[in-house]
């Protein structure tokens, strides 16, 4: 999969930085697309800090990795997908 985009700046770094923030842009747009974390293997490093936009966090590499592998071939993380409505608590 290719990924053309513009990142103001990166013609300004050495080529072998270019060159490394391509991969890893790459790996993480072709993983997420894909919904394979298993393509995101190599891109955390061994001291990141992960949070989503639900306030989960995971430090690690692969503590985030693992927590992907869960999540991102659920069918409520696929494009257009919604969440069930919730149910409430019934008091017995």
């Amino acid at each position: 999969m290719t990924h053309d985009a513009e990142l103001p700046g990166l013609e300004a770094m050495p080529e072998k930085d270019q060159e490394a923030i391509g991969r890893t842009l790459g790996a993480l747009l072709t993983g997420f697309g894909q919904r394979n974390a298993d393509l995101l293997v190599g891109v955390y490093a061994d001291d990141a800090d992960w949070v989503n936009a639900f306030g989960t966090a995971k430090t690690g590499a692969a503590h985030i990795v693992e927590y992907l592998r869960g999540l991102l071939p659920t069918p409520t993380s696929m494009p257009g997908s919604r969440l069930p409505h919730p149910r409430p608590a019934c008091a017995d």
